[in-house]
């Protein structure tokens, strides 16, 4: 779950955690994976990539590889890759011991390369990138370096668009740490969104204030960011004008987490009905979580940015709900398993 940090001191408790490859898969309805805070489905829906995240039970932080038709997964990194890049503020990956994974994104670039784009707090505080390669029997990951967030910045999602007009890719995060400008956030959980670009480099979104921001969405042309402000049970539609900012405001009945794209070009949003304190202590707590944080997934209609539906789901602190073929799959922060859905789970009328 991704907005859970009390102040800014999660990157205490990513550091040092171990990297491993344990996963197991046990039945069609579940895929056994700790901490499965997000999903990426790959393109031919035949895998799908999972960002599982140190903390509570999970002492090993990596990103798995799903098989859909076996449910069988498996550790892709940290791998054993020897690898360098070529900047001098990354020259090369973070120890596998430290890796600590948040949010994921996919974007395939202008060369074609499928490119898996990752918030990391372990070691620095960046976005690693890689490069997905399925040159065997199931996709493997290739580190291309990272983007250091600079000082006091906290990620949590991920989004990337290209920007045909200045011909350069845009990397967006959601910020639940400091501006950059050096005002004061306006939540303790942050914050704003951030860009990026390799002309630039990191720069405040202007007009981007939210409490708590946590799941990212951007709309094709990169001029329309869709936000989840956590603790204030809101998604926020920021369109990007050359005069400023406008902001929409939409009201939902959860905490959202993620925001990913449905099928049919809606969104889902996917959170807690419980108090910030519930979920805070739930997600802090030193191994198992007993508590039940009941959680549900709602649609959004990205066009008329109203609700199209909502239910409640049998998954704890669920954060991530993504389509996969015919079904539903959806993630937790503080879990064993990433549930296996019907897609009828979510019919709206």
């Amino acid at each position: 779950m991704r907005a859970m940090a009390v102040g800014f001191a999660l990157t205490v408790l990513f550091a040092g955690l171990l990297a491993s490859d344990r996963v197991v898969a046990d039945s069609p309805s579940r895929v056994d994976i700790l901490n499965a805070e997000d999903l990426a489905p790959l393109d031919g829906g035949n895998w799908v990539l999972a960002s599982s995240m140190l903390g509570g039970a999970q002492t090993q932080g990596g990103i798995y590889v799903i098989d859909v038709r076996s449910g069988k997964a498996q550790a892709v990194y940290p791998n054993h890759e020897i690898v360098q890049s070529a900047t001098t503020d990354c020259p090369a990956p973070v120890a596998a011991a430290a890796f600590a994974p948040h949010g994921i994104a996919l974007f395939k670039s202008a060369k074609g390369e499928t490119l898996l784009y990752v918030v990391n707090h372990g070691g620095r505080e960046s976005v690693e990138m890689f490069a997905v390669e399925q040159q065997h029997d199931a996709p493997t990951l290739s580190w291309r370096g990272c983007i250091v967030v600079p000082a006091g910045g906290f990620g949590n999602a991920v989004a990337v668009v290209h920007d045909a007009i200045a011909n350069d890719d845009i990397v967006y995060m959601t910020n639940m740490g400091k501006p950059l400008d050096g005002s004061a956030p306006v939540s303790p959980l942050g914050g704003n969104v951030l860009a990026w670009t390799a002309a630039k480099g990191w720069r405040d979104v202007p007009g981007s204030e939210i409490a708590a921001p946590n799941g990212l969405l951007v709309a094709g042309d990169g001029r329309v960011l869709y936000v989840a402000s956590w603790t204030q049970g809101e998604v926020v539609r920021l369109t990007l004008k050359p005069a400023g900012v406008t902001r929409d405001v939409l009201k939902i009945s959860l905490l959202p987490d993620n925001l990913r794209w449905s099928s049919d070009g809606s969104i889902f949003a996917t959170g807690h009905h419980a108090t910030v304190a519930a979920v805070t202590d739930c997600f802090m707590t030193k191994g198992r979580c007993e508590k039940t944080i009941p959680s549900a997934m709602t649609k959004i209609d990205a066009k008329t940015f109203a609700v199209r539906c909502a239910v409640d789901i049998d998954q704890s602190m669920a954060t991530t709900t993504v389509n996969v073929g015919d079904e539903l799959w959806i993630g937790t922060a503080r879990g064993e398993t990433v549930l296996r859905k019907p897609g009828s789970a979510l019919t709206c009328n």
